[in-house]
């Protein structure tokens, strides 16, 4: 039987064709900030990319102490202002099958990747498919944990969770060899992560979606969804544009630029 394969199918603005102003990053932070609710939020210029953003997700926490944590989200619905609209949504969410089915493929794989790097018998599933709200939408969310090999460091565990399951699919190696096959060019930070370490061997990581792009003279948005076999193209289209309204109704343009 084949394997199941989730990838991830990516949809974003395309450069224009002509000079546009460009957004005031530090303003379109703050503006952001105050109406998401994200995992970890971020704004940075550094070798040659700005960017901010508000991630839904930390790809790995390790702490000081050598615990590890991942939480994988797969799993959405919109998230509006409208609250018994929002409770019929999280029912339905966590009623379908194709989205309860992506979920578990990614928490399973999250604990075979922290399995290889921790301590025998310590990786647990903390918290299995509760609901997170993150900005626009709404996601099936889990927390697995465990303990590093006192023989392995940080950055060895990051390499082994790096690119995170939620951003390129499962089984890792056929679902980036299906992206590079599919996508119609290099992804740049999207679906990387946001870091912040210290000498200590703290680490966190934060995976970059929800957020604003900017490189030379091109800014820009993306956001993308978990294809399965069972996935409708429309409803996949639709997660997309509920993502992208995390951020681009807080875009505030830089009046320097204009």
């Amino acid at each position: 039987m084949a394997p199941e394969l989730t990838s991830s199918s990516t949809s974003r603005c395309r450069p224009p064709t002509c000079p546009c102003p460009q957004a005031d990053l530090p303003g379109t932070y703050l503006a952001g900030r105050a109406a998401n609710t994200p995992a970890r939020s971020f704004l940075f210029n550094l070798g040659g990319w700005q960017a901010t953003g508000f991630s839904p997700e930390i790809v790995l926490h390790v702490g000081r102490d050598g615990r590890l944590v991942t939480q994988p989200l797969a799993g959405t619905r919109k998230l509006g202002g409208d609250h018994e609209e929002n409770a019929r949504l999280r029912r339905e969410l966590l009623c379908d099958s194709k989205e309860v089915h992506e979920h578990a493929v990614s928490v399973r794989l999250a604990c075979e990747e922290l399995g290889a790097v921790c301590d025998a018998g310590s990786v647990v599933v903390e918290d299995f498919m509760s609901v997170k709200e993150r900005g626009s939408v709404q996601h099936l969310a889990s927390q697995v944990a465990g303990r590093l090999r006192n023989d392995l460091c940080s950055w060895q565990a990051f390499g082994v969770l790096f690119p995170a399951v939620t951003a390129t699919g499962a089984p890792k190696s056929a679902a980036l060899a299906a992206l590079l096959r599919h996508e119609e060019g290099p992804r740049g930070l999207y679906g990387g992560a946001i870091l912040a370490v210290d000498a200590d061997g703290d680490l966190d990581a934060a995976l970059v979606l929800r957020s604003v792009l900017r490189r030379a003279d091109r800014t820009w948005l993306r956001a993308g969804a978990g294809i399965t076999r069972h996935s409708v193209p429309e409803r996949e289209y639709e997660e997309t544009c509920e993502k992208l309204r995390s951020v681009a109704p807080y875009l505030i343009e830089d009046n320097a630029s204009a």
